[in-house]
């Protein structure tokens, strides 16, 4: 699951150009979900894009107990060693859209 969501949020993000709308600025922090070793760098520095993407992962499991895909995503995500830490520092807007984003590419929205 977690390859397959990789390959469509990559065209995702392909799809965004570099835009400064709120989608594609909401989306920054998937480039940790695409490439652990950004995820690892961010963790390293303490960047606040490790904690935003440790509660979306929080919420992506949570999304778990209702999405059999948001469950899978979360087993794989875990496997993957991303961390699941919820923070009320984030904006539940912004989270809401972002797995809005998440679940259209579970669901192959952007396959090529």
């Amino acid at each position: 699951m977690y390859n397959f969501f990789c390959r469509n949020l990559k065209n995702y993000m392909s799809s965004c150009g570099g835009e400064q709308d709120y989608r594609s600025q909401i989306s920054q922090v998937f480039e940790g979900l695409l490439d652990q070793s950004t995820y690892q760098k961010w963790k390293a520095e303490n960047h606040p894009f490790y904690k935003e993407l440790n509660n979306l992962v929080y919420r992506i499991q949570k999304e778990g107990e209702i999405s059999p895909l948001f469950e899978t995503l979360g087993r794989d995500l875990w496997a993957c060693d991303y961390l699941a830490a919820e923070d009320p520092a984030f904006n539940t807007e912004t989270i809401e859209e972002q797995l809005k984003i998440i679940n259209l590419c579970l669901r192959g929205q952007y396959l090529e």
